[in-house]
């Protein structure tokens, strides 16, 4: 996983710097706000608890590269769960916590669907209704149904014009 941010630093930090964890403050006012209301909780931690966390966890140390205007933070070793050569059957029990945690009160059969378009929009996200069904042998009305039942529960939303957009999972769902 790699961060990118652009903007470099305030003074000339190379990465071996900011991996020691020196940070350089670079708008008090916004720091005050954010201490305030407790989104930090002091200044220049950031990067230590990062490299803390990694090792914690297990993970490899990030690495800190600066070049021209731009810092890239590079997690070795980290993937995201979309990662390719992942079989999306891996994922149906993890579909079927969510949907039995969210969704209460339908039949097992409707959530086996519901984890069916889940693990779909997870390998092909931006699909539209027609497609979904198409993929799954599932009436488009039951998908509209299935789909309206997903968003309502904050697993999925819809982006896009009406006419071209598709549904996507939510951040939600793919942070757990």
């Amino acid at each position: 996983m790699e961060i990118i941010c652009y903007g470099k630093p305030l003074i000339n930090l190379t990465g071996n710097f900011m991996s020691a964890g020196y940070s350089v403050l670079r708008n008090p006012d916004i720091a005050h706000h954010c201490y305030y209301r407790q989104l930090i909780e002091m200044m220049g931690t950031g990067i230590p608890r990062m490299i803390q966390d990694s090792k914690t966890n297990g993970f490899d140390i990030p690495e800190f590269v600066v070049t021209n205007d731009i810092v890239k933070v590079n997690f070795p070793n980290i993937v995201h769960l979309r990662e390719e050569n992942r079989n999306t059957n891996d994922l149906r029990p993890y579909f079927e916590g969510i949907v039995e945690g969210t969704v209460e009160g339908i039949r097992n059969d409707v959530k086996s669907k519901l984890e069916t378009i889940l693990c779909l929009l997870h390998e092909r996200p931006g699909l539209r209704a027609n497609v979904i069904g198409e993929q799954t042998h599932i009436p488009v009305k039951s998908i509209e149904r299935y789909v309206n039942l997903l968003k309502n529960a904050g697993l999925l939303y819809y982006s896009g014009a009406k006419n071209t957009g598709g549904y996507y999972l939510s951040d939600q769902i793919l942070r757990e």
